[in-house]
């Protein structure tokens, strides 16, 4: 699992991704230049699925932690137990 620092890194570098296509998205329609359009889908596209991706594997990487969480719960309940 990568540290939280370089996890926000790479989730800024997604964000910064959409961020961009959204600003050129907005001067392609004002200029009324589609190609640019199509090229600011295909980023956009990008940047969703790295954004979604990312999101999901945050989703997994706290649910073990929340796993890891309650085992170590137990683990020391049971050496409480047993010291009594």
């Amino acid at each position: 699992m990568l540290p939280l620092k370089l996890r926000l890194k790479a989730s800024c570098a997604h964000q910064s991704l959409y961020n961009e296509a959204e600003k050129r998205l907005i001067e392609a329609i004002k200029s009324k230049d589609f190609s640019e359009v199509c090229v600011v889908q295909g980023l956009m596209e990008v940047a969703k699925k790295k954004m979604t991706s990312a999101r999901e594997t945050l989703e997994q990487r706290h649910q073990q932690m929340q796993e890891i969480k309650a085992k170590q719960r137990k683990v020391l309940d049971r050496y409480c137990d047993a010291r009594k």
